[in-house]
């Protein structure tokens, strides 16, 4: 990993297996303080959008060049998908008010058909954008399951 000093922060080069090596501003790093569950270990990402058209964005592990989720705001396909954040959640993230949120959710390419993505709506991704805590929140009695489908 380069480092570089900008005025507002380090440039910092990563390498990336989809992306190849790319430049992002330290600023950009969300921090996931406990990690994600099943890589514990791995705390640091940046999104990177899919193109300039496309609703969907990987989640990239700074460390990891092979590691990056494919998520997607969840209110772009499920109008009224709603859920409350645990106080314990708000607590970690230092979230000031709902406006400072962001909400992603991890999509699953099922046997590589598009038509059976599929995204897990109990496990938001949920981001301060003021200070780029994130933290993906497990849901409690939710109605909502793990493999909700993007297309229906």
């Amino acid at each position: 990993m380069i480092l570089k000093h900008n005025w507002g922060g380090f440039i910092m080069n990563i390498k990336t297996t989809r992306f190849g090596e790319i430049e992002i501003n330290d600023d950009k790093i969300i921090e996931f303080e406990q990690g994600i569950p099943g890589f514990d270990e791995e705390k640091q990402f940046v999104i990177i959008p899919y193109d300039e058209k496309s609703p969907f964005l990987f989640m990239q592990s700074v460390k990891q060049e092979d590691l990056a989720f494919l998520i997607i705001n969840p209110f772009l396909i499920f109008a009224d998908y709603e859920f409350e954040i645990d106080d314990a959640s708000i607590e970690d993230l230092t979230v000031k008010q709902s406006e400072d949120l962001l909400i992603y959710t991890i999509i699953t390419m099922n046997e590589g058909d598009i038509k059976k993505m599929t995204t897990n709506l109990v496990a938001p991704i949920v981001i301060n954008k003021e200070n780029n805590k994130a933290k993906q929140v497990v849901l409690e009695k939710s109605k909502y399951n793990t493999k909700h489908k993007v297309f229906e």
